[in-house]
């Protein structure tokens, strides 16, 4: 399937970004963000905009709204050859610290995207779902962090990847997400991608 139309969620900072400006040349992208009012704390609103574009990049994050997001797209579309990939963590990979306690918002956000995914792929239905699972990218980390451990342990992490040069560009995700677009065009589905520190 030939892909020419990508909406992207969160395309003002960071990961998406970086995926917005690589991928706006190539094809028909459209870019929805809270700051222009397009947040996806208003699910159904973002499905609504997004259901007439072949692939969803499904990277903003907030709490019960981002795996909310892919669920309805790929409901929605499932009598549709769609992509829907969606940024997760290196959270629901790792045993990192006590992380996935001390934000079990954040982490079960992202084990609800996994699962989700699988779930889509099961369904024998013509929308598919890949997802990408990257540790920690050079970007705003802690714009969602919900309680001061967090930041304390994250903070710590982070210095740790700091100091072994291991942080990881928006790039690299960028990689990941178009690796997954080039072989969904060629008729090969990638499911899960993890992209370690």
């Amino acid at each position: 399937m030939r892909i020419r139309r990508i909406a992207i969620t969160g395309h003002l900072s960071g990961i998406g970004k970086c995926l917005y400006d690589k991928f706006s040349p190539y094809y028909e992208v459209i870019g929805l963000d809270k700051d222009e009012g397009n947040g996806i704390e208003d699910t159904q609103r973002v499905v609504d905009k997004c259901l007439s574009f072949d692939v969803l990049i499904n990277n903003a994050y907030l709490f019960n709204k981002q795996h909310a997001l892919l669920y309805q797209f790929c409901k929605y579309s499932k009598d549709h050859p769609k992509l829907a990939i969606s940024i997760g963590s290196i959270v629901t990979e790792l045993e990192m610290f006590d992380y996935k306690l001390a934000n079990e918002n954040y982490y079960i956000e992202k084990m609800r995207l996994k699962k989700i995914t699988q779930e889509v792929n099961g369904s024998g239905g013509k929308c598919k779902a890949s997802l990408i699972s990257p540790g920690f990218v050079d970007t705003n980390i802690d714009m969602f962090f919900e309680q001061p451990t967090v930041v304390e342990k994250t903070a710590m992490m982070w210095e740790i990847c700091k100091e072994q040069n291991t942080i990881l560009s928006p790039n690299a995700v960028f990689d990941a997400v178009k690796f997954i677009i080039d072989s969904y065009e060629k008729g090969n589905l990638v499911t899960h991608i993890v992209i370690n520190n």
